[in-house]
């Protein structure tokens, strides 16, 4: 058992979820915070942004790109306000954030504080989930939440605020506390192969099957293009994206007609939607935009394989299945195995 400040606590759960790089920009309200980091300057670098846009928008960046979740620091009430587009971009876009946040003296809450702000009142439309460290004794219990809510679906940006006079508090900390802070690999969900096997036949018969691949898809770190272009390639479907899953394949590849969609879609790949007779949406972007507001739809049926059961609140034109689209991907690559069709034609 060993005693650690709140800041070394969270610099230590950081690192042993592979957190490398934080965001920000020093507040005084989290000038102990950073001040903690010096000690760990050779495994986790602090970059210094311009603005709290800025440094959230750079940690959402991370996050997509290593399928990790990012990570940024900011000061109270100023700096967290200017936070807050960039929090709404990862929660529209569901992306996980952890966003690190000064807070008030504690013997000051309440008083209509210098720079004091209800925090978790605006943040609450735009976050997955706000934590508050109140008492060094819960920082353990509270990074626990906050792992949970960055590595479960539907995924998207949580905010830890930690009080000004809290950081230099200490903790007793023993090697397997810091253990369970760790994010564990989620246990593979078993699949329907009933509903595996309905969607394989659905993609093989049909004259203009098409795969819709979302962000949801792509922002896993087992996803690898091949995964996508193997079942295109296998049922003669085409492939278009989500603006969030540009690059889930090469949009060079014979099978990839590229981005759909209002803001940057292209008319191929727009009229192929419109024209297919059915659609596999692996992700959770069969929405207002792939769609322009649902006014272009598919001819056939569409199935969306999702852990985000937000797309309940949409005009339902889809059956909904409530799957994680990558372990659907493989499983529906290992029931077509061998069996090929390229002579299928969108005219």
């Amino acid at each position: 058992m060993a005693q650690v400040t709140v800041a070394k606590l969270i610099a230590e759960a950081l690192l042993i979820n592979d957190v490398k790089r934080i965001y920000g920009i020093i507040g005084t309200s989290i000038l102990d915070f950073i001040d903690a980091l010096y000690d760990y300057r050779d495994r986790i670098n602090f970059i210094t942004t311009r603005h709290e846009q800025v440094a959230v928008s750079a940690a959402d960046g991370e996050a997509r790109v290593t399928a990790n979740f990012g990570v940024a620091a900011v000061h109270e009430g100023p700096g967290f306000m200017n936070s807050l587009i960039s929090l709404a971009i990862a929660m529209k876009d569901r992306i996980p954030v952890l966003l690190i946040t000064g807070g008030v003296r504690r013997r000051l809450r309440g008083t209509d504080a210098w720079l004091k702000v209800d925090h978790e009142s605006i943040a609450k439309a735009i976050v997955k989930k706000y934590l508050r460290i109140s008492k060094s004794n819960e920082a353990i219990e509270i990074l626990g939440e906050a792992f949970r809510n960055l590595s479960t679906y539907p995924r998207g940006p949580v905010v830890i605020e930690v009080p000004e006079d809290i950081w230099n508090e200490k903790v007793e900390l023993k090697s397997e506390n810091l253990e369970l802070l760790k994010i564990k690999e989620a246990i593979p969900e078993r699949l329907p192969q009933n509903i595996v096997k309905e969607i394989a036949n659905s993609l093989i018969n049909s004259k203009r099957p098409l795969i819709l691949a979302c962000g949801e898809l792509v922002y896993n770190k087992y996803f690898e293009s091949q995964y996508l272009i193997s079942l295109a390639e296998k049922t003669g479907s085409y492939i278009v994206t989500s603006g969030n899953a540009r690059g889930a394949c090469s949009e060079d590849h014979e099978r990839s007609l590229g981005r759909c969609g209002f803001g940057g879609g292209n008319i191929v790949a727009d009229n192929t939607i419109e024209n297919c007779d059915f659609l596999l949406v692996l992700g959770n972007e069969f929405d207002d935009i792939t769609t322009y507001a649902y006014t272009l739809l598919p001819k056939g049926e569409v199935f969306v394989i999702s852990k985000d059961n937000s797309v309940n609140k949409r005009p339902r034109y889809y059956e909904f299945l409530n799957y994680e689209p990558l372990s659907f991907l493989k499983e529906l690559n290992e029931q077509i195995s061998g069996k090929y069709t390229h002579n299928k034609k969108y005219a």
